[in-house]
């Protein structure tokens, strides 16, 4: 890890070093579990939306129902983790071609 890196970790502070360590381990889980990616962004971008909409419901559950805790932190790891990938796979993604004109 280089200089940079280790200095910001610090500075966010222990919990941010944990979360930060759960979110890359999810990275890793998934992109063993489903290695292909969409190079579509439209489509990459709706399964990190997938993952915000759990992480809002899980949020729900807690704030009004009794939920877990730990249900609502697995789901944002979810969130940052599907985050990152999206932003890795940049170079991947295309634009639609355009249709020729058939005028």
């Amino acid at each position: 890890m280089n200089r940079r890196m280790e200095e910001l970790i610090v500075a966010a502070g222990p919990e941010a070093e944990k979360m930060l360590e759960a979110i890359l381990v999810e990275l890793l889980r998934v992109r063993v579990q489903y290695p292909d990616w969409p190079a579509d962004p439209v489509q990459a971008a709706e399964i990190v939306e997938d993952k915000v909409r759990k992480n809002v419901q899980e949020a729900l559950d807690f704030y009004g129902y009794g939920g877990e805790r730990s249900r609502m932190a697995d789901a944002c790891t979810q969130v940052g983790a599907m985050s990152l990938r999206f932003l890795t796979h940049l170079h991947v993604y295309h634009r639609r071609a355009k249709e020729a004109d058939h005028a």
